[in-house]
């Protein structure tokens, strides 16, 4: 009776929880345009008018890197969705589920690693910084930054929700067949 009762919060939860995910992909598809956006179209048409041009290459790298950052998020969010999508069926403890989960939190990790280098270089081509200063401020970026640093930490927590899950699935496995 009890393992009725907590599936169908689960599928409750996850109707509510997969709408979440679907803003988050929305939000990054919104990034993802308008990083396209300032890198091709805003150039052309702000042409001479209110960016000198010194200015302009400034705008173009921080598109270029913003993009790649939304595509990552946008893949994350729809990981997330799937994952919902799936409880919202009730599947629970099945591959597919915990996969989608253990997906999700590989792209994290994915994109906090490209964030630390995104910004990294970001600074080297905006600031013109020496060589030698760039991984003094790549370490910095790894150590010091708190953002940085939760973003590691919350990939982490879903490749350990993603794993507990996985020990989930394999101790229902074992107690089908020992019944």
């Amino acid at each position: 009776m009890r393992n009725l009762e907590n599936k169908e919060k689960i599928i409750q939860v996850s109707g509510i929880l997969k709408i979440i995910a679907w803003l988050g992909m929305a939000w990054n598809a919104f990034l993802g345009v308008s990083a396209m956006f300032d890198a091709l179209l805003l150039p052309l048409l702000l042409r001479g008018g209110v960016f000198r041009e010194g200015s302009m290459p400034n705008i173009r790298t921080v598109a270029w890197t913003t993009f790649p950052a939304a595509v990552i998020g946008f893949i994350v969010w729809w990981n997330f969705w799937q994952l919902f999508r799936r409880l919202n069926d009730g599947h629970i403890f099945d591959g597919p589920t915990v996969a989608r989960l253990a997906t999700a939190g590989k792209w994290k990790l994915a994109g906090w690693i490209y964030s630390l280098f995104s910004i990294t270089i970001l600074e080297y081509l905006t600031e013109q910084t020496d060589s030698h200063k760039l991984w003094i401020e790549f370490v910095r970026l790894f150590v010091v930054e708190i953002s940085h640093v939760n973003g590691l930490i919350g990939a982490m927590a879903i490749l350990l929700a993603a794993w507990l899950l996985r020990e989930g699935q394999t101790l229902d496995e074992e107690q089908k067949l020992t019944v």
